[in-house]
Order: C-alpha cells, then structure tokens, then sequence
C-alpha cells in the first residue's frame, strides 16, 4: 500500500499540470472557421447575384442605386461607359426619377395607339402616302391585298423591332445584376481581409512571451 501510493506521487508530480484557460490557437481557428462560414453564404450570395436574369428576378431600385451606384462609388469601383462620381449620380438619379414620371403621365396617350394609327409611325408613312395615290390613279383588285401586305410587314418588323429593344433592355440588367455582384463581391473581400488581419493581430498581441 506505502508502495502503491509513493509510486502515485511520483506519476502526479511527472505529469504536466492542467489549465483553464484556452489555447490562443483554438480561439484563432474557431475565428477563422466562423469567417470561413460567412464568407461562404456571401460567395453563394454573390454567385446568385451574378447570374440572376430579368426572366427570374426585378432589380429593385435600391440595388441600383444603392450598390450600383453609391457603395460602388465608396469602393472606388470604375464602370466603364460611367463616371462614377458623385456629382454623376446624383444627376442620374435626377434622370430616372423624371423618365418615371413621364412615362407614367405619357401611358394613357400611348395605349391604344397602335390599333388607331397602325401604319403611320416609322417609314410607312411615306409607303401609305405613295400607296392612297396609287389608289387614287389606279383602281385595281390587288389594292386591298397590297394595303393586307404592307400591315402584315409592319406588324412583323414592330415585332422584330419590339424584340430587338427588350433584348437590349434585359441585356442592360443582366449587366446590371453582374456588376452589382462584383460590388459585393468587391465589399466581402475588403471586409473579410480587415477581420483577418485584426484577429491574426490580437492573437499575436495576446500571446505573453510576446508583447
């Protein structure tokens, strides 16, 4: 029994002695893995950022300006074809606030249109010109077929037209959603650099044979 204990002492005296406390290395990897996490839901947001499409997803207004336009411009992004300044958004913002205004008083002048005065916008109007003359002269049966014609042309280009013009308009905010993407991107890479840089540091600082 005397031998039992004595040898008991001598294996508590060489072990090493426990601490409360946490290493400094566990508290910089549990940092680390809890900006890993963030930074991979802020990957998957800007990925869906970046293919979102006008078919799937409105942009609302303020994406558009608020990223695309104001957080770009605290980044010191460049766009090309915009001047990313101050003084330049403010008035773009002027200008999409009076296009929205006017094209809503304009709405109820539009509408209907079409139907009332089908071939007179465009460059059928000189085509309907020539052709009443030619009617006036010439007073034959293909007059009705010619005048079905030229409708069935001009409704076949306003599509063509129409087609071109959405293409055009859904190509812009495509453009859109990527830039606003990489604005985000651009926030998650300067934010996520500062908390690695300030937590490598307060480890470092923190250590006692250190500072």
């Amino acid at each position: 029994m005397l031998s039992l204990t004595v040898f008991l002492l001598l294996v508590a005296e060489t072990l090493p002695r426990t601490s409360d406390a946490v290493p400094l290395i566990v508290l910089y990897f549990g940092a680390v893995m809890i900006i890993c996490s963030f930074s991979i839901l802020a990957t998957v947001l800007v990925l869906s950022l970046h293919h979102s499409s006008p078919g799937h997803h409105t942009m609302p207004v303020w994406v558009q300006r608020g990223i695309c336009e104001w957080l770009a411009w605290i980044l010191f992004m460049k766009r090309p074809g915009r001047t990313m300044t101050r003084k330049a958004i403010l008035e773009r913002s002027v200008q999409i606030e009076m296009q929205e205004k006017s094209s809503k008083s304009l709405l109820a002048n539009v509408v209907g249109e079409d139907e009332m005065h089908p071939l007179t916008n465009g460059t059928f109007t000189g085509g309907m010109k020539a052709l009443d003359s030619f009617e006036n002269q010439h007073i034959s049966t293909h007059t009705c077929s010619t005048r079905s014609e030229l409708r069935a042309i001009h409704k076949e280009l306003k599509t063509i037209t129409d087609k071109m013009k959405q293409d055009d308009e859904d190509n812009v905010v495509i453009a859109d959603w990527k830039y606003a993407a990489s604005v985000i991107d651009r926030l998650c890479l300067y934010l996520f650099s500062f908390l690695i840089v300030v937590i490598s540091l307060g480890v470092v600082l923190s250590a006692p044979h250190v500072v």
